[in-house]
């Protein structure tokens, strides 16, 4: 476990690098300049889909601390990027073979189509950021290890990924019918107070 430790801040290093400077030198997209509108007050865009809530609320903040350059209004993202490693990274813990964590941590490290959202100043990396959080959560949940403290963790982390982009509700609703489905085998249902447990998530 060890080995995989050093081999998991190794690679987390070399993704932070690489989007770091990715996002240092490219130009901002046509979405980004959206969102670069909605935290200049342009009270045109805010019911506008392309407001993804939590990116633009942290895009303000770094705009007053670090100012409006590409690599500064993409910080949040960058960091979400951080968040998705340690996630990724504590999931593949779970395994109990090595050699299967390290390809689980590896092939979802570096997925081309989830490590550029990282690079880019909207709520599509700060919502695999806290989605992929409440995945391990949830994993803890049917594993039995404290199920009133990781259904809140959970269930916080998935909103939290909501509120940066509403897509995320889909997968939201996914795991909430697993909850549901795995309450109902073991037949929490027949006991109303374990029930709330629902609730709860």
């Amino acid at each position: 476990m060890r080995k995989f430790s050093i081999i998991f801040i190794f690679c987390s290093v070399l993704l932070l690098t690489y989007i770091t400077l990715k996002s240092y030198l490219l130009s901002f997209t046509h979405d980004e300049s959206i969102s670069y509108q909605i935290i200049l007050c342009n009270k045109g865009w805010y019911g506008d889909p392309n407001n993804h809530l939590l990116n633009s609320l942290f895009m303000f903040f770094a705009s007053k601390i670090f100012g409006y350059s590409e690599l500064a209004l993409r910080l949040p993202n960058i960091f979400s990027g951080v968040l998705f490693a340690i996630s990724i990274f504590l999931i593949a813990q779970n395994t109990s073979k090595p050699l299967l964590a390290l390809l689980l941590f590896l092939l979802l490290l570096f997925n081309p189509f989830l490590t550029d959202f990282f690079a880019l100043a909207r709520g599509y990396g700060i919502g695999t950021a806290f989605f992929t959080l409440g995945m391990f959560f949830s994993i803890a949940l049917f594993k039995k290890e404290n199920w009133i403290y990781h259904s809140y963790l959970a269930s916080g982390s998935f909103i939290l990924a909501v509120l940066s982009n509403y897509s995320f509700l889909i997968g939201y609703a996914g795991v909430f019918l697993s909850v549901v489905a795995y309450l109902a085998s073991e037949g929490k249902f027949k006991n109303p107070g374990k029930s709330n447990y629902l609730v709860k998530f």
